[in-house]
């Protein structure tokens, strides 16, 4: 599993399609809270119960890219993202897991979808 991080939202497009270029397997974006500075974890309990079980779960699909996107910091940073009003995007919780093509999303989860074993199986199957 390769894994790309986009920090900027006013660079999400460009990086996102110069990492899709760049890549012929299945690519898959993950939307979390920010994490916190001072711990380097994420503000977003969900987000911290599910990055985990992403990973494993995105490291077992062969030639697998991994873009993580931080949404923002807890409060108005985040309640103001960018990618709430996207029209491509529309995030509505953290964390939200897309597969992506070169063509747009594909499919998502959502929250607590996200760590759910059984879910994540059937979504990457």
């Amino acid at each position: 599993m390769k894994v790309v991080r986009i920090n900027e939202p006013a660079n999400f497009r460009t990086a996102l399609a110069d990492a899709l270029a760049a890549h012929s397997g299945r690519t898959f974006v993950l939307f979390f809270g920010t994490e916190v500075p001072s711990t380097g974890v994420s503000w977003c309990p969900d987000c911290v119960i599910a990055d985990p079980l992403i990973r494993k779960a995105v490291r077992a699909v062969p030639d697998s890219l991994l873009v993580e996107v931080p949404a923002g910091q807890r409060g108005d940073e985040y309640r103001n993202s960018p990618y709430i009003s996207d029209p491509e995007i529309q995030l509505r919780a953290v964390p939200t897991l897309f597969e992506w093509s070169k063509t747009g999303p594909l499919k998502k989860l959502v929250e607590a979808e996200c760590a759910d074993e059984d879910l994540l199986a059937k979504f990457l199957a």
